[in-house]
């Protein structure tokens, strides 16, 4: 709360590794642990949007495409029903589903997130409606909403090492701290 993302001190690097198993080093801040929902410093953040992928992606010009789900509105736009897409896996190889969704959204809503504001202002609810379908009701019908899903899935029972579904995967820090 209040932070600007500007961080001196505790500095760190850590590792990720490549889709090929390469790994490649990125700073970090260590003043916090890497989480996708409370991390807020920019180095964290950079490194959470390489390892952490969103129903959606935005382009430089804001514009949603699908990411992990294709997504089509129902109930006059109140209603964004996403369907996983075929392939989409997390960093140990196993399938996105919709209760990941679920467990993801309840760690997002939570009121140390940092999308908290998201769910008490926008979101309404949101259900699993079969392995592969997630269901998400909004406070009220506008377009642009599309562009909150966004929000890091992560695999259902995962925290502190979280397993994500980004391009790549956090290895470890320098003092050798899982990801």
């Amino acid at each position: 709360p209040g932070d600007d993302g500007v961080h001196s001190g505790d500095s760190s690097v850590g590792e990720a590794e490549t889709p090929s198993g390469k790994a490649f080093t990125i700073a970090l801040y260590a003043g916090e642990e890497i989480n996708p929902y409370t991390s807020v410093s920019v180095a964290n953040r950079n490194l959470i949007s390489l390892c952490f992928d969103g129903l959606i992606s935005l382009d430089a010009a804001y514009t949603a495409s699908p990411r992990l789900a294709d997504y089509s509105f129902q109930d006059s736009g109140n209603v964004i029903t996403f369907q996983i897409r075929d392939g989409a896996v997390f960093s140990d190889g196993s399938p996105v589903t919709a209760a990941d969704c679920d467990y993801s959204f309840r760690q997002a809503a939570e009121k140390d997130s940092i999308f908290a504001s998201l769910f008490s202002t926008y979101i309404s609810k949101w259900r699993q409606v079969s392995d592969s379908v997630f269901e998400v009701t909004l406070a009220s019908s506008n377009p642009y909403h599309i562009n909150l899903f966004t929000i890091p899935i992560v695999k259902k029972g995962s925290s502190r090492e979280w397993i994500g579904s980004g391009r790549y995967r956090f290895a470890a820090d320098e003092a050798g701290n899982p990801g």
